[in-house]
């Protein structure tokens, strides 16, 4: 499990790295959306069709684990996935992420090397495909008022410990917690 790349978390610098990835170019920013939106391994976001992101769910085999995931769209990620494949014109059967060999994604060396380019542009240290993926966490479990065991679940971890260090909360975060109970 990769534990060196960092979760981003500030909202500042999310969309910070949005605008640079728009500017790079929609491909870039759809990518990295859906990562944050959907806490997605890079490697089974490159191989998305448009027709797994029509609906409500996302019905995915996860490529590393094999495992099943059935992923609620939220309405933001919905609405933009329209605008995008809208504006690429892209058919029901093209991939969302279209490399320049026509009828293939791109690969995940090329979505790393385009997080490269964001992380220079910003000048961030730790940043890869999986920080995204880490930033899902993060703020899930922030906005799910600390659900762990959620999270766990989502993310198939065997253990509260390892889903708390893989989205990065440490010592101090954990000291927040004793501000919240007081009596």
């Amino acid at each position: 499990m990769n534990f060196t790349c960092k979760p981003i978390k500030s909202k500042k610098k999310i969309n910070e790295i949005l605008n640079v990835a728009k500017s790079k170019n929609l491909r870039v920013e759809c990518m990295i959306r859906l990562q944050l939106n959907l806490g997605l391994r890079i490697s089974d976001v490159v191989g998305l069709k448009v027709s797994d992101l029509h609906g409500d769910y996302l019905d995915l085999t996860e490529t590393k684990t094999g495992k099943i995931q059935k992923i609620k769209l939220n309405k933001k990620i919905k609405d933009y996935i329209e605008e995008y494949v809208s504006s690429k014109s892209l058919t029901h059967t093209d991939y969302l992420l279209p490399s320049r060999v026509i009828g293939r994604p791109i690969t995940t060396r090329t979505a790393q090397n385009d997080l490269q380019y964001i992380a220079r542009v910003l000048q961030l240290d730790q940043f890869s495909t999986h920080s995204l993926r880490k930033t899902f966490g993060y703020w899930a479990y922030k906005q799910s008022k600390f659900n762990i065991a959620l999270l766990m679940r989502r993310f198939n971890h065997s253990s509260q410990a390892i889903t708390l260090r893989y989205i990065g909360i440490e010592q101090e975060e954990l000291d927040d917690l004793a501000d919240l109970v007081q009596f």
